[in-house]
């Protein structure tokens, strides 16, 4: 679909929202809070580690690692509650979901947010959707709830 804005309802109050971001409403909204978990299947054993943030067509992303995201103030993405079945054993995980962060920049930009975003705590680099480039806050709220085996990215600085 794309989105140019998200609203979370159990943080703001979703039509004073929409009406701001529209210049007073729209003809249409897309609610997506009841549809069904997205389905994946994965090659894994059952009691294997799984990176929490995981690509390869899709991007799939841990509730803990979104926790983390929004917990630094990162808000700039969508995430759809996925369900992830291990081939083989049939072993179900409901800890992830699919995650697309808006907002994105061209070579040469990596290290800047769009201009007039504010405060985009990250964006995604254009071409490379899983590839992210994140602030400082990000980068600190990453490393200071970092989970036993760690996330499953690479945290580096730009030049």
């Amino acid at each position: 679909l794309g989105a140019t804005h998200t609203f979370n309802g159990r943080q703001v109050d979703v039509v004073k929202e929409i009406k701001a971001a529209s210049g007073g409403g729209t003809h249409y909204a897309v609610e997506t809070t009841g549809l069904p978990p997205l389905e994946f299947e994965l090659d894994a054993p059952d009691d294997a580690w799984l990176p929490h943030f995981m690509t390869g067509g899709t991007v799939l992303a841990s509730d803990a690692f979104i926790a983390t995201l929004r917990a630094a103030g990162a808000d700039n993405f969508q995430s759809f509650r996925a369900r992830l079945s291990i081939r083989g054993s049939g072993a179900v995980r409901h800890d992830y979901q699919l995650f697309n962060v808006l907002g994105q920049r061209g070579p040469g930009a990596a290290d800047a947010p769009p201009p007039g975003a504010g405060a985009v705590h990250m964006f995604r680099r254009a071409g490379i959707p899983a590839d992210l480039v994140v602030d400082d806050v990000v980068r600190d709220a990453l490393a200071a709830h970092r989970p036993p085996g760690g996330w499953g990215v690479i945290l580096e600085a730009l030049d």
